[in-house]
């Protein structure tokens, strides 16, 4: 038996066939207007690849999301033999509150709920500069757009994220970054510096604004995903005592 033969029988075992590697993602689904799959799995052969894929044709799946940790060569040389498209390796980077020093700044603003303004939105819109939904062509209706549209309006109504603070010079927003709370740790979600606004520190006052939030909830840690093709952001989080903790690979098939 080889290799992928003796993980295929394991999953059987366990009642878990190739096809049900692909989840349907609803979500996704419904906001595109198309559907979307995702897969993620350890060590993914061609052969299973496409038998994923056809089942994913016969459920009119338009787009798969194919994830895999980055050091998972099986699955990126199968990636590759079945032409997927490699757009985003996602890092993401981890915080010890308990290490961490920290300032609170008068400029920042805790935000209630409501709408965001239009300033917010297009700083959100900033923010994904690097993201998957931008550098693949193959999106045509502005969903990058839309998307981040959709994810600072359900930040600030709370459906996704906890806390949003918001970064104000003479009542303009030019920064800002959302938190998602866990059990012992938090989530940054979006982050972003108005353009011209950069290289004044401003970032590491929002990421401060975060910090002190954790440790007055007595929370250990605060973790943060970026792209590795991101080196400014990289190179900001772990100027601050961020440190590396994953790297995944996303890639998408076009169906």
């Amino acid at each position: 038996m080889n290799r992928e033969e003796d993980t295929r029988a394991n999953l059987e075992q366990r009642g878990i066939s190739d096809t049900n590697l692909l989840k349907i993602l609803a979500w996704d689904s419904s906001f595109f207007g198309y559907t979307v799959g995702k897969i993620a799995a350890k060590e993914i052969r061609v052969a299973t690849i496409n038998k994923i894929i056809n089942e994913a044709r016969r459920k009119d799946v338009k787009l798969l999301y194919l994830f895999m940790n980055a050091s998972d060569k099986v699955s990126q040389h199968s990636a590759e033999m079945v032409e997927a498209k490699l757009v985003d390796k996602k890092v993401t980077f981890s915080l010890k509150i308990g290490d961490a020093v920290f300032e609170r700044d008068n400029h920042i603003e805790l935000l209630m709920t409501g709408y965001p303004s239009d300033k917010l939105i297009q700083l959100a819109i900033q923010s994904g500069l690097y993201s998957r939904y931008k550098i693949d062509s193959n999106f045509k209706n502005n969903e990058f757009e839309k998307l981040y549209t959709m994810w600072i309006i359900n930040s600030v109504n709370k459906k996704i994220a906890d806390y949003t603070f918001v970064y104000k010079e003479e009542g303009v927003e030019v920064g800002l970054v959302t938190l998602k709370l866990g059990d012992n740790d938090g989530q940054i979600g979006l982050m972003a510096v108005d353009e011209n606004s950069r290289g004044r520190s401003i970032g590491k006052k929002l990421v401060y604004a975060v910090i002190g939030s954790l440790k007055d909830k007595n929370i250990d840690y605060v973790h943060v995903p970026t792209q590795e093709d991101n080196k400014v952001a990289c190179k900001f989080y772990r100027s601050i005592g961020f440190e590396e903790i994953k790297t995944e690979s996303i890639y998408h098939i076009w169906l």
